[in-house]
């Protein structure tokens, strides 16, 4: 692959540039993070950094062999967090269009799914507000046409094998994060929607509530919060993860219920037992901003 190029743009294909010596197997992966920042060495191997980005609405990108010919112009549409999209496992030929789906797993450089879908499923809606109560309630949830819902109440991701969601609504008695989420055949499922039900517990301070599954947090190879067992340790490395995040104010009002992400946070207090997490919006996972002010004090 020495020479050759890879563009967002099609005047400028140029824009990122394998470097001379690059080779990959039959069958094999080279992986290129498109990053849009210049910062970043570009590398002598994968994983390579362009320093263009790709836009989450949809764009084209552009392949060009080391002769300047262009081997593949690719269109691709809307994009989700921890949603690939891609051809699927095994296929052989020269791909059209149509042979593009979302795939359900996130596999870099490893095999896709075996199967893609054209589109997703439209996201839930959980009727019932997180926030506090005095005593247990029953909790709905609305699903799109033709979708069953299901749910999970231990901060992991649902799936398929999850429970589905009773028709007649969940109860709760104890507090509890809620995450429900929409399958509907031939299509890859929603993305998840959730909310924390606080119960019998007075509110004394306004609360935030995160909501992910363990493997981003614990889990000795994957977690974000441990030391994990290689050289480096996990909260070194600056993983960032999804994350729904919920903020209540002293009054017990909701101002956001979102996904974004996380990563472990600070310098040499990620030593520490408890870890200090950062959280960021994020256009892929939905809004690009927190439209609130949890410091009112503060002028910035």
């Amino acid at each position: 692959l020495s020479g050759w190029k890879l563009s967002d743009g099609k005047k400028n294909l140029e824009k990122f540039v394998f470097p001379k010596g690059t080779k990959i197997k039959a069958g094999g992966y080279v992986t290129v993070f498109c990053t849009g920042e210049d910062d970043i060495a570009p590398g002598k191997q994968t994983p390579f950094y362009a320093t263009f980005s790709l836009k989450a609405e949809g764009e084209t990108l552009y392949l060009t062999d080391a002769a300047g010919n262009r081997v593949q112009t690719l269109e691709y549409p809307q994009q989700y967090g921890n949603v690939s999209w891609g051809l699927p496992a095994g296929f052989v030929g020269n791909p059209t269009e149509a042979d593009y789906g979302y795939l359900v797993n996130a596999t870099r450089a490893k095999k896709n799914d075996a199967a893609v879908y054209p589109v997703r499923t439209g996201a839930p809606a959980i009727a019932t507000v997180g926030g506090f109560y005095a005593e247990g309630i029953t909790v709905q949830a609305e699903a799109p046409d033709g979708a069953i819902l299901h749910y999970t109440v231990d901060g992991e991701t649902p799936d398929e094998k999850s429970p589905v969601f009773p028709a007649e609504g969940l109860s709760i008695s104890k507090t509890t994060a809620l995450r429900v989420r929409a399958f509907r055949e031939g299509e890859v499922p929603s993305v998840t929607v959730s909310a924390t039900y606080i119960v019998e517990s007075e509110q004394l301070t306004p609360i935030v509530c995160l909501t992910t599954d363990d493997q981003y947090l614990f889990n000795k190879k994957t977690g974000a919060l441990v030391r994990g067992s290689g050289d480096t340790p996990n909260y070194e490395k600056e993983w960032e993860y999804p994350v729904n995040i919920e903020y209540y104010n002293a009054e017990g009002v909701c101002e956001i219920n979102q996904m974004g992400t996380f990563t472990a946070s600070g310098h040499s207090a990620r030593q520490n037992a408890q870890k200090s997490i950062a959280l960021y919006a994020r256009k892929a996972y939905g809004e690009e901003t927190f439209k609130f002010n949890p410091f009112p004090t503060r002028d910035y």
